[in-house]
């Protein structure tokens, strides 16, 4: 079964939840400035939403910041009516995303936004409209030029597949990269990121406006030994080992993720 149909944070809101587990995405979305300028239609896509609370803290944090921005406004001439705004936000994620969870919460927050965002002269305010896109974002989500900020946090580290071509008999009861695997792994690793963020930037720069802007945040790594313990190698390395123990032999597990070294976001973006 593909990685995009099987691949999701850990559902509902228990402790072992993504939604009570992901402080440090909402401490990345509390530091992000920005100087959004407000449009009378606002779109707003959040990729790699997962399940947690972290996807409606993002739209009040865009939102907010462009309220603000309104406010701000003081001539009248510049400013806009609110009957005429609108939000249009979209979450994404893959295919078996416990979305329910997300959506379960909308019409308190849908109350919030009508509270917080009402015109004091007119009791009115603008329109919010909040859908699900389920997909990889690697690839087109969106039609053309109909996005104006893009937010990803502590996704795109994860690739869109195991790298092809890995033969489990070069990487002998590991799962990742290790320090006994030979250069072609790493290699095969690196350049399945590179096409994958690739696809990505290529993807956004047709649904994205021009002057639009985009937020990345995901795992890097400093050095280029991915076998350190910043790349999470002990975790992968302590894995393999626990299931080695309980099976023969694995023959058929890769795990898909790869954090860049800075060499390799630039070589995407040159």
């Amino acid at each position: 079964m593909e990685v995009k149909q099987i691949l999701h944070m850990n559902k509902g809101d228990d402790e072992t939840s993504y939604a009570k587990n992901s402080k440090i995405q909402e401490t990345v979305l509390k530091i992000l400035g920005s100087d959004l300028v407000p449009k009378q239609s606002f779109g707003i896509a959040d990729l790699g939403c997962s399940s947690g609370p972290n996807s409606l803290l993002l739209i009040s944090e865009v939102m907010d910041v462009i309220h603000a921005e309104y406010s701000r406004l003081s001539q009248p001439s510049l400013q806009l009516q609110s009957s005429t705004r609108e939000f249009r936000v979209y979450l994404n994620d893959l295919f078996s995303n416990d979305f329910n969870t997300i959506f379960v919460s909308l019409p308190e927050f849908y109350d919030k936004f009508k509270q917080d965002f009402k015109d004091t002269t007119t009791s009115e305010g603008p329109d919010l409209f909040i859908s699900a896109v389920p997909g990889s974002f690697y690839g087109r989500l969106f039609p053309n030029k109909s996005l104006h900020f893009v937010h990803s946090s502590s996704s795109l580290h994860w690739l869109s597949q195991v790298p092809p071509g890995l033969d489990t008999a070069l990487n002998k009861g590991k799962i990742y990269i290790s320090k006994s695997s030979p250069e072609c792994v790493k290699e095969a690793y690196s350049q399945q990121f590179h096409k994958d963020f690739s696809v990505f930037l290529k993807s956004r720069a047709e649904e994205i406006v021009s002057g639009g802007r985009m937020v990345l945040s995901f795992m890097g790594r400093r050095l280029s030994d991915p076998t350190i313990e910043e790349s999470c190698y002990l975790q992968w390395e302590l894995l393999a080992n626990a299931l080695m123990t309980l099976v023969l032999e694995v023959t058929s597990y890769y795990r898909h993720q790869y954090p860049p070294l800075e060499p390799d976001m630039c070589s995407v973006l040159r």
